[in-house]
């Protein structure tokens, strides 16, 4: 009798142990289909997408027209040294450009 209390012990956890999976894949399917999930996930890939456009924007168009105010030849030329080390500040200015017309195109 104790072999047979503990099969069936056992398989009892392993329904258990189904029937959790099957009710958190449920609920995760009624989460998907019946929240904001998707189009969250559609703002996402489409921000990503402008962001790249935006960042190529102010690669080829923006950083270049304010380097040559500065006789640079491209923005992430500034820098400035000390102690013979290099800190290019360029490279900052240049993520913030690309950082602010991005927000400035997602929110307009």
């Amino acid at each position: 009798f104790r072999y047979i209390r503990r099969m069936a012990r056992e398989e009892a956890r392993q329904v258990r142990r189904r029937v959790k999976r099957v009710l958190l894949f449920e609920q995760l399917n009624n989460f998907v289909l019946s929240s904001q999930a998707v189009p969250v996930a559609v703002g996402f890939v489409f921000g990503a997408c402008l962001k790249n456009n935006v960042d190529a924007f102010v690669s080829s168009f923006v950083a270049p027209s304010i380097a040559a105010i500065g006789s640079l030849q491209h923005l992430r030329d500034m820098h400035f040294t000390v102690n013979h080390s290099i800190f290019p500040v360029g490279v900052f200015v240049e993520s913030l450009f690309e950082t602010a017309v991005t927000i400035l195109a997602l929110f307009y």
